[in-house]
């Protein structure tokens, strides 16, 4: 990109905080109970991260030892309000791309993973 692509979305960037604060676009309702208002991601059964439905046959392959597949796999725990709110705070700081101290810095409960996923 050039400086002036950057320069660019920084300012839509920017744009976008300032009508999210100001009221403009509703934050979602991030929420501990599953409600038809909660953002959730759902890859659905049998399917990889590209979409596309796994085989099961001859050729399917099993997850390697120590790691366990789909169906056992921890399901992230929703963020709250509060964390968005902090996430777009420390977005506003540091920029896209640095989710370690926004994770340091804003959303301590969550790691910069988790951060950068958001």
């Amino acid at each position: 990109k050039t400086v002036a692509d950057v320069i660019k979305q920084f300012r839509e960037l920017e744009d976008d905080i300032s009508s999210i604060e100001a009221g403009l676009i509703p934050v979602p309702g991030y929420s501990t109970s599953l409600s038809s208002s909660a953002f959730t991601l759902e890859w659905g059964s049998g399917h990889g991260f590209d979409g596309f439905k796994q085989s099961s046959g001859a050729g399917g392959r099993k997850p390697p030892p120590g790691r366990p597949n789909e169906q056992e796999r921890k399901k992230g725990v929703p963020w709250t309000e509060e964390e968005h709110k902090l996430f777009l705070m420390g977005l506003k700081k540091y920029g896209k791309g640095d989710w370690r101290n926004i994770s340091r810095n804003y959303v301590i409960t969550r790691t910069p993973t988790q951060v950068a996923s958001h």
